[in-house]
């Protein structure tokens, strides 16, 4: 910024010294405002946004210099102020100094001295205005970076996992809330110190960190004094040539309880759904019992033929409702402690189901039946009763008719395909329905599933049943996709012939 850029403002009781002065610096392209009374001057002074540089003589009848320098630095200290005599007056000076005049000038100068001392002062002005540029830039970069860091100390707070940073000397630069949890202490009673030195970290642990922590990472597990186990991450951070280390502690313990929270938690979403279901088709069953008793009631000339099929619609309605319960009931209970076990000739059992499985497929589905070579094959006897071998491959089997609907197939197949095979040095009865529907879009895991479908708007009730049955028998249902559509392996023991 150069001198041109700032207004001068200059004062003396001499006008012809004045006008003499003005004059060549206007010549020069200064702007100049020449004032004989200073108070008039300190008025336009108080106006002002910027900073001006001001001349003044020190002595002059109406105001003099030295008061005119006091009244500017109380309206600003930073405005250089120049003052000018022709009378040496050491006392005088003296107060200019204490009242931080800029510079002295004896009369007569030379006006190159006096602009090299304006140089001087709009080079002060443009200092003093590029450190508060500065001032206010580090300012606000001070307020970004304390509202990041609020936003990063709100974030890690908010984490279920323990954070720790550490400067390159492993001193606590942060350490958030769920830290002071796991050691139960606040984060401003670790802040500073050496944190591998602290008291709060058990030896052992401080030991396994310090002998690793100059590694890019790390990490280890332990457990603590309340069996909670604990998995810890150390990450080296090289930024500006300055080492930081990120800390991590997970509590494992925690994190499964509330896995497990959230398993129920969608448990009851199922139930929810699973519910409505039984309302609905509780409501079915109802709705016809009912509309069959307003028919009684309104109907006085009913003779006995129309009797019995009212009464064979009655039992219909109620053994739909008998089925359903009974369906509810088993699917709430452990199998293993409400059915005794009986054994069934699978190769009998599925040739006597024929005419049912064909019942439930459409004119588009084709069945097929694939025996193994094995000469036993015939005689070949699962450990579970007839009843709920039944069950399984009914329920199977319909999710398979389903899937090849669902496809808008019109050349659908099932195959149901009887084996034999030795798992663990036991025998196994293997039957597979393999269907060329759309196949699995993900497969089941009723680890974390409790009910598992394979329809969009399915609930899972019946390979729940299935997987509750052959579970209760230490079988398996198995799920894979083949080449086009989908197979579900029925894996069951094979009786020995013992109770």
């Amino acid at each position: 910024m150069s001198l041109i850029d700032h207004k001068i403002y200059f004062i003396d009781d001499d006008t012809t010294f004045l006008d003499t002065f003005s004059s060549i610096l206007h010549d020069e392209g200064y702007e100049v405002e020449t004032y004989t009374d200073g108070r008039i001057a300190i008025e336009n002074i108080k106006s002002l946004d910027s900073l001006p540089i001001v001349i003044t003589d020190i002595n002059m009848p109406s105001l003099g210099g030295l008061e005119i320098l006091k009244q500017i630095r109380e309206i600003n200290e930073l405005i250089p102020v120049i003052m000018i005599t022709g009378q040496v007056d050491s006392d005088a000076f003296m107060e200019a100094i204490n009242n931080h005049a800029s510079y002295l000038l004896m009369k007569p100068f030379d006006i190159d001295q006096l602009i090299m001392f304006l140089r001087k002062a709009a080079d002060r002005i443009s200092l003093i205005i590029e450190n508060q540029r500065l001032l206010t830039d580090l300012s606000e970069k001070n307020m970004r970076l304390k509202r990041y860091s609020m936003l990063f100390k709100n974030i890690f707070d908010s984490l279920n996992l323990g954070v720790v940073l550490l400067n390159s000397d492993y001193h606590v630069l942060y350490f958030n809330l769920e830290c002071e949890n796991i050691f139960d202490c606040l984060e401003e009673d670790v802040l500073k110190e050496n944190f591998l030195d602290s008291h709060i970290l058990p030896k052992f642990i401080s030991d396994k960190i310090r002998k690793n922590i100059t590694l890019p990472t790390y990490f280890f597990k332990y457990r603590d004094s309340h069996n909670n186990h604990f998995l810890v991450y150390s990450l080296k951070l090289d930024i500006s040539k300055e080492s930081f280390y990120l800390i991590t502690f997970e509590n494992l313990t925690r994190m499964h309880e509330l896995e497990s929270e959230l398993t129920k938690n969608a448990e009851f979403i199922q139930i929810g759904k699973f519910s409505a279901m039984i309302a609905h088709e509780i409501r079915n069953p109802l709705t016809g019992m009912k509309t069959l008793c307003n028919y009684i009631e309104m109907n006085e000339s009913i003779d006995n033929n129309e009797i019995k099929e009212i009464v064979t619609d009655f039992n219909r309605e109620i053994n739909r409702m008998h089925s359903l319960t009974d369906n509810i009931l088993k699917a709430s209970k452990n199998y293993d402690d409400v059915l005794i076990f009986g054994s069934t000739n699978v190769v009998e059992k599925l040739t006597g189901m024929k005419r049912i499985l064909s019942g439930m497929t459409k004119d588009n589905i084709e069945i097929d039946y694939i025996l193994s070579e094995s000469s036993d094959i015939q005689s070949l006897t699962a450990a579970i009763s007839p009843d709920l071998f039944d069950q399984i491959i009914k329920n199977v089997f319909k999710n398979a008719c389903e899937t090849i609907e669902e496809s808008k197939l019109t050349d659908g197949k099932i195959i149901l395909k009887i084996s034999k095979t030795n798992i663990k040095n036991r025998n196994y009865c293997i039957i597979e329905i393999i269907d060329n529907g759309t196949g699995f879009q993900k497969f089941p895991d009723f680890d974390t599933e409790t009910l598992y479908t394979t329809k969009k708007d399915g609930i899972g009730f019946g390979l729940t049943i299935c997987r509750k049955i052959l579970a209760s028998s230490e079988g398996y249902i198995k799920f894979s996709n083949n080449r086009r559509g989908a197979t579900v392996r029925i894996e069951i023991p094979e009786f020995d012939g013992k109770d």
